[in-house]
C-alpha cells in the first residue's frame, strides 16, 4: 500500500512506492537516452514517434507505453499532432500499461455513455456490434513531472499532473483527469471521467475521495514529493553506476 505522511516535527513527507523500491539493476539492462532517461530493454514504446520523455524519467520492465497510431492521428483533422508526453523525473514502474483516452470520432454523435443501446429484441447483438466497432479518437496523454506510477497499473487517463502517486495495481478509466498532487492507493479503480482534485487521496473500487478526517495530502506535498523523486533518481542512476 502506497502510504504518505506527515511527520509533524519535521514536515517532511515519507513516502513508499514502487518508485522508491530497492533492486537489483543493471547498466546494461536499459536505454539511455540523450535526456538522460532511462528506458528498460524490457519495456515497450508502440507508436514512438508520438512518444516525448521530457528528461530523467525512469521506464522499468514490461512496461507498455501507447503512443498515438499514425492513423488515428492523420484522422483527427485538427492540424495538430497529437502526443503522450511524460514529465521530468517521471517513474513507470514494472508491468504498467498507459494508453492514450479516446473518445467518439466527431462524426459520431452517439452518446458515448450509450453505447450499448437501450433497444429490446433481435438487435440487440447488431447494436452492441456496431458500438462496440464505432470510430474512435485517441487524445493526447500529459504526465506531469515528479510522478510515480506503481507496478501493474493500467492507465487510459487524458491527463495525469505533476506529484501524483499512483500505486500497484490501479486503473485509471477512460479520461479520467488527476490534478497535482494526488495520491491514488493501492488497488484503487477510478472510473472513467472522474476529476480527481489537488490534494486529495483516493482509494476504493469504485474510487472514492477521502475527505478532510479521513487522509489528504499536505500542502508541503508540493515540494516535498518533487525533492524525494530527484533523490530517488540520483539513487536509481548511483546503482547503475552512471
Amino acid at each position: 500500500r502506497v502510504r504518505v505522511t506527515m511527520a509533524q516535527d519535521s514536515g517532511e513527507i515519507e513516502s513508499s512506492s514502487d518508485a522508491y523500491a530497492a533492486a537489483p539493476r543493471r547498466a546494461q539492462d536499459y536505454i539511455q537516452t540523450a535526456s538522460q532517461c532511462y528506458v528498460s530493454r524490457k519495456a515497450t514504446l508502440h507508436h514512438a514517434g508520438s512518444i516525448e520523455l521530457r528528461g530523467k524519467s525512469i521506464v522499468e520492465s514490461g512496461a507498455n507505453i501507447h503512443g498515438i497510431s499514425p492513423a488515428a492521428d492523420s484522422s483527427s483533422g485538427s492540424g495538430r499532432s497529437r502526443k503522450v508526453r511524460i514529465g521530468r523525473y517521471c517513474y513507470i514502474g514494472p508491468n504498467v500499461t498507459l494508453r492514450p483516452a479516446t473518445m467518439p470520432a466527431a462524426d459520431d454523435d452517439i452518446d458515448d455513455d450509450n453505447d450499448s443501446g437501450s433497444d429490446i429484441g433481435d438487435g440487440d447483438n447488431a447494436e452492441t456490434e456496431s458500438a462496440a466497432t464505432k470510430p474512435r479518437q485517441e487524445m493526447s496523454l500529459i504526465v506531469g513531472a515528479n510522478t510515480s506510477i506503481g507496478a501493474g497499473t493500467t492507465s487510459q487517463a487524458s491527463a495525469i499532473g505533476s506529484s501524483v502517486i499512483v500505486g500497484r495495481g490501479c486503473t485509471l478509466g477512460n479520461r479520467c483527469v488527476l490534478k497535482d498532487c494526488v495520491l491514488v492507493e493501492d488497488g484503487t479503480v477510478v472510473p472513467s471521467d472522474m476529476v480527481v482534485p489537488p490534494f486529495a487521496v483516493v482509494r476504493g473500487n469504485p474510487a472514492r475521495i477521502l475527505d478532510a478526517d479521513d487522509d489528504v495530502l499536505p500542502e508541503s506535498a508540493a515540494v516535498a514529493i518533487p525533492e524525494e523523486r530527484l533523490e530517488a533518481f540520483g539513487v536509481f542512476a548511483n546503482s547503475l553506476g552512471v
